[in-house]
């Protein structure tokens, strides 16, 4: 690839696991839909997570595409010359170094600051379909590319999205632009193969959500509210409500309840709200053929179950809550660079 024409940010995620048997890049695995329902309970927490999430790029070039998984948002950069994370470029022309494939020296730096082995393994997973593939990190090209909003030349490495790359021709069944799909780098399967559950919303009324006292914080944007919307959900003992609070067409505040049947115990209360950097996602319209955005279910092994899929984020990053008030949000590291 000599040339990049652009690079197109797509919603997934990369998942940093503690995996160890490594599998051959040419060795992918498909794994069979499993339907069994489960619940989920989302939990506001300051708490960070253990968890290192990043997203997959599509990078077009004249001749050739790659899906690239930058890890720019955590891998620490140095301006010393023995600790670089390219080479120079300036001899290379401004075109040649839109696009580097580094070499050994560059390449083990990365993996040694980021803790990662060659002999681990990455695991590209679509929730949506429930289908897995693996490679082995020894077979995989640690490169270099322009961040998408560009950069002026000469270029520095803070100018660059820097990770693994991969043939898409080897993600054969999955979305173009990596939409639902999740990347774990280590020595095992992380995920729970429990196929995520998409949430079917039926509307219903305010007064049916549990009386549950607001955060004061979000009061006076409920009183500029013309319109106000309600829907629920059910799923293996857990009753969802939802509560739009619209004005002038937007939905400028969002509430998530969701309480346990049996008890009657809330076990979460979030808000998502409309800003410059955020905006309220679009409901799940419960057709066959339409784009979902919330989604539930048991994610990882040895993890709590999951919602996410309440906002856009245009600013930051987008996070999936869990089903247990000790297990904090995990954030994509998105590499917006807005």
């Amino acid at each position: 690839m000599n040339k990049l024409f652009y690079v197109l940010f797509a919603i997934p995620f990369f998942i940093s696991c503690t995996n160890k048997k490594p599998l051959d890049q040419k060795n992918i695995n498909s794994v069979k839909k499993d339907t069994t329902p489960t619940s989920v309970v989302a939990v506001e927490t300051q708490k960070i997570s253990d968890l290192d999430i990043y997203n997959v790029n599509s990078i077009f070039g004249e001749k050739d595409t790659i899906a690239l998984i930058s890890l720019s948002d955590k891998y620490q950069l140095s301006e010393h010359k023995d600790s670089l994370a390219i080479p120079d470029v300036k001899k290379l022309g401004e075109k040649d170094a839109q696009y580097l494939v580094l070499n050994s020296t560059y390449r083990n730096r990365m993996l040694s600051k980021m803790k990662i082995s060659e002999k681990d393994s990455v695991y590209v997973y679509d929730y949506a379909t429930n289908n897995i593939n693996a490679f082995s990190v020894k077979s995989l090209q640690v490169v270099a590319a322009i961040n998408v909003y560009g950069a002026d030349w000469p270029y520095s490495q803070h100018d660059y999205m820097i990770g693994f790359a991969l043939d898409p021709q080897l993600l054969k069944g999955f979305n173009s632009y990596y939409l639902n799909t999740l990347v774990c780098i280590g020595s095992k399967n992380p995920f729970a193969m429990k196929q995520l559950k998409a949430i079917k919303w039926k509307e219903t009324t305010i007064a049916k959500a549990p009386a549950t006292a607001l955060n004061p914080e979000y009061n006076n944007l409920i009183k500029t509210a013309s319109k106000k919307m309600a829907y629920s959900y059910k799923s293996n003992g857990f009753e969802y409500f939802l509560q739009d609070y619209i004005k002038e067409e937007t939905v400028v505040l969002r509430r998530l309840i969701v309480k346990e049947e049996k008890t009657n115990q809330i076990v979460c209360d979030k808000y998502y709200r409309e800003s410059e950097g955020n905006s309220i996602a679009q409901l799940n319209d419960n057709s066959e053929d339409k784009e979902v955005s919330q989604w539930t279910g048991k994610l990882f092994k040895n993890k709590p179950e999951v919602v996410f899929g309440f906002e856009y984020v245009s600013f930051g990053c987008p996070g999936i809550s869990f089903l247990d008030k000790n297990e904090p949000d995990i954030f994509l590291n998105c590499d917006n660079r807005h």
